[in-house]
């Protein structure tokens, strides 16, 4: 019985330190993706000559996919269909988007609070939230037989 509970234990211990290593590596292609989101709207802005908006949904499309190929590969290790993991991740990206418009909306508009602290909350939540999400369902263990 004794050495059950231990087994238990070891195996909670191991996937806290495999969860902790995907989400410091999930962090990593987060911040990948933020720069090369700011660089790429700079370039459409500044070198194509397009809106600001048109630039940065560009930078997001980009950016979607390139975190997407880097998740799938390094951050979570899964193989099968990109179809089938793309399409869950655009609805966890989309969906993090939406959160993040809801956070920055509320703290503006209805607690009068600088935009600054909308964003600082909704990127510490969106970042949570889609890391659970993707790890859960998108890339989940189920998931990393058949795709």
């Amino acid at each position: 019985m004794l050495n059950h509970s231990k087994m238990k234990i070891k195996k909670s211990l191991l996937l806290y330190k495999n969860s902790l290593y995907k989400l410091i590596k999930y962090g990593i292609v987060g911040l990948i993706g933020a720069i090369v989101h700011i660089i790429l709207t700079i370039f459409f802005v500044e070198i194509m000559d397009l809106s600001p908006i048109i630039g940065s949904f560009l930078g997001f499309i980009i950016v979607l996919a390139i975190s997407f190929f880097l998740n799938k590969s390094w951050t979570f290790r899964v193989k099968g269909k990109n179809t089938i993991y793309f399409f869950k991740y655009l609805i966890v990206s989309l969906t993090g988007l939406v959160i993040n418009l809801i956070i920055l909306y509320s703290t503006v508009n209805l607690f009068n609070w600088s935009y600054f602290y909308g964003m600082g909350i909704s990127t510490i939540f969106v970042a949570i939230s889609n890391f659970v999400m993707n790890q859960l369902w998108t890339f989940g263990e189920k998931n990393k037989e058949g795709g």
